[in-house]
């Protein structure tokens, strides 16, 4: 029981924002809605500490977020990516996900090569037309999100990803 009171729920689709457009564009960024299921135990969404650095679109490695999350397609599997929280709605001021609360996670900044870097900068491979992925988003108690997507055959400058 324990398990399914700490779950995350994705609200809606899967944003994503192009680096560059077109029949060999690129992702520079993924987002997406969640909010805590079955109204369950609040979840700690501290952001993680940013790899300013290396600009490697990574946490930093004395990083202390709680949720950690990771990308895979057939090519990479990238761990720890860096992100952050929009908290929406009647979400209050702490970092708890709680019932009746919605956080938009932004995977990786805007710009590659500067702040915390991107996922040009995070992933070997980038993530370019026709291209099914997963984000892994895991929590410290509860059942992992996994969301599967695959990237259209254009790439506009901001898709949803149903």
């Amino acid at each position: 029981l324990k398990e399914a009171q700490g779950s995350l729920e994705l609200r809606g689709g899967v944003i994503a924002t192009a680096n560059t457009t077109g029949a060999s564009g690129y992702i520079k960024q993924l987002s997406f809605i969640v909010s805590n299921a079955l109204g369950g135990e609040p979840m700690d969404f501290t952001e993680p500490t940013a790899n300013t650095t290396g600009h490697s679109g990574l946490a930093a490695s004395t990083s202390t977020n709680k949720v950690v999350i990771n990308y895979v397609d057939k090519d990479q599997t990238v761990n720890d990516l860096y992100w952050q929280i929009d908290k929406l709605g009647n979400a209050d001021a702490d970092d708890l996900l709680e019932a009746n609360e919605k956080f938009k996670i932004t995977i990786g900044g805007d710009t590659a090569g500067s702040g915390a870097g991107n996922l040009m900068d995070a992933l070997g491979t980038d993530l370019t037309t026709n291209k099914q992925f997963s984000v892994i988003v895991n929590t410290p108690v509860g059942a992992v999100l996994e969301i599967e997507r695959t990237t259209p055959p254009y790439i506009d400058e901001i898709m949803n990803l149903h």
